[in-house]
Parts: C-alpha cells; sequence; structure tokens
C-alpha cells in the first residue's frame, strides 16, 4: 500500500519553479525585463561584494559570518544564478537555482524581520522616553 502511495506521488507532474519563472519573465515587456536584469545585476554584485567586504573588515566576528552566510551570499547568488537561467533556460545551474532561491527568500524574511523589530524598538523606546518627560 505504501508502495502505490509512493508512485502516485511521483507520477504526478511537478512543476519546477526555475521553468515557472522563466515563463513569467517571458511574458513580461521589454522594460519589466530589462529592468529586473538591471536590479539582477545591482543584487548579486551587491550581495556577493557585500559579503567580501563585510568578512574582510569584520572576519573574527560570528555575526558577520552570520550576515554573509544567512543573508547576503543567498541574495547574492540568487540574483547571480537568476541570470545564468535566464541566459540558459536549460541548464544543469536551473536546478540548483531553485535552492539558492528559497535561500533567498528565507534572508529575505530575516532581514524584514531584523528591520521590523529594530524599528519597533525605536518606536518603543521613543514612547518610553516620552512618557518619562511627562513625569
Amino acid at each position: 500500500m505504501e508502495e502505490i502511495r509512493r508512485t502516485k506521488t511521483q507520477n504526478k507532474p511537478q512543476v519546477n519553479d526555475a521553468a515557472r519563472w522563466i515563463n513569467e519573465w517571458s511574458r513580461l515587456p521589454l522594460r519589466g525585463r530589462l529592468l529586473l536584469t538591471v536590479y539582477m545585476i545591482i543584487g548579486a554584485f551587491g550581495g556577493l561584494f557585500g559579503s567580501h567586504t563585510v568578512l574582510s573588515e569584520f572576519s573574527h566576528s560570528w555575526i558577520a559570518w552570520a550576515i554573509a552566510l544567512v543573508v547576503l551570499e543567498p541574495v547574492g547568488l540568487a540574483c547571480g544564478l537568476g541570470l545564468v537561467v535566464l541566459v540558459f533556460p536549460e541548464s544543469k545551474v536551473a536546478a540548483w537555482f531553485t535552492s539558492t532561491v528559497k535561500r533567498a527568500k528565507i534572508a529575505s524574511a530575516v532581514v524584514g524581520l531584523v528591520f521590523l523589530a529594530a524599528f519597533l524598538g525605536c518606536v518603543t523606546f521613543w514612547l518610553y522616553e516620552l512618557w518619562k518627560m511627562q513625569r
């Protein structure tokens, strides 16, 4: 019975994330494709060069290593591999692309949560200082 369930799930057609992404890319107008390409070049360069810069300046800090490996490098790799996948959509890089996109999504969620926490911390501190001034 378990073998039947496994074969049923294995036979389902699964749409590759890279193929879906290329399909969306081909439907964009030329201006949108150019803009996305520029953003991906900036993201690839910024992520990888930023990681190199952070680690060269603060190579003995575990926080710098965490930021570089969890945030900057996945975003840079996803942007760089995304450009390669757009140029060569049938290459083996497309399979690797899906894993870097997942890591980049996690990294963007972590960055968003850090900025949200910093913003809420600043607002809380400001409200506390305002409350202290009124007493």
